[in-house]
């Protein structure tokens, strides 16, 4: 989740603060009805959307990462808390995910088990 935070949250900031900054000047204006029906939900709707980028959706991702990671077996997180896969793949799930043709692995007879190709 700290990965995902130091890599959006700036973004996620400058968007938020130049867009009300943008629409400071509807807040200003002299009719009830532009500061009613066009300031308002404005801001309303970069608050969530602020609020959205920088609290749920970390926290969503943070827990289906673990539940991603659970799901194949795999690269379970590993003792230094970097939260990235243990192995040679650096984090790249979708190169250990059965779906995406990922590790071979050979059964007790030597067939393949995964990621064998349909002729």
């Amino acid at each position: 989740m700290t990965f995902c935070l130091e890599t959006v949250a700036l973004p996620i900031i400058d968007g938020s603060i130049s867009t009300l900054l943008g629409i400071v000047m509807l807040g200003a204006s002299k009719f009830a009805f532009v500061r009613k029906y066009f300031f308002l939900p404005y801001v309303i709707i970069v608050l969530i959307g602020a609020f959205n980028g920088l609290v749920v959706l970390p926290v969503a991702l943070s827990v289906s990462w673990d539940m991603v990671v659970g799901f194949t077996g795999r690269g379970r997180r590993g003792d230094n808390g970097t939260g990235l896969l243990d192995g040679s793949n650096h984090g790249n799930i979708a190169s250990v995910h059965p779906l995406n043709g990922g590790d071979d692995d050979e059964d007790e007879g030597g067939k393949k088990t995964q990621g064998d190709e349909v002729k």
